[in-house]
């Protein structure tokens, strides 16, 4: 009988410790997104050990392979310092937003268009053929 008392209150304080402690959600999204700012690369999720001697380059395009709720993610491409490795990917410290962003296909930066960003094209120079070109 105390043997089976015993066993309850073991079991009921496991399965209490399970509701208490709370892993965090864990996304799986295999999409290419873009590295907005230079960021750490670590072996492990929540900056455990130390970083990578190279860090991941902002703009780099990589593979995002997990998102985590608490802003880690897991990246892999070309340009992750050993090829795969956890970022965070969320509001630093220093309170820049280190949020992996959506790769987007066949699209120009708006600093690579003519006269998109209000300078003055001069005459006679190719700015897209509209009404008043020669």
């Amino acid at each position: 009988m105390k043997s089976r008392l015993l066993w309850g209150l073991v079991c009921g304080a496991a399965v209490a410790t399970l509701h208490i402690v709370s892993l965090p959600a864990i996304s799986t999204a295999a999409e290419m997104v873009v590295v907005p700012l230079n960021v750490d690369v670590y072996d492990h999720p929540g900056g455990e050990g130390k970083p990578r001697k190279k860090n991941l380059r902002a703009n780099s395009s990589v593979t995002l392979l997990v998102k985590r709720k608490d802003h880690w993610c897991q990246v892999e491409g070309d340009a992750v310092p050993g090829g795969k490795g956890w970022v965070w990917c969320g509001i630093g410290g220093d309170q820049k937003n280190y949020a992996l962003m959506p790769a987007r296909t066949g699209t120009i930066p708006i600093s690579q268009i003519p006269g998109a960003t209000g300078e003055v094209l001069p005459a006679g120079s190719s700015g897209g053929g509209g009404p008043g070109t020669p």
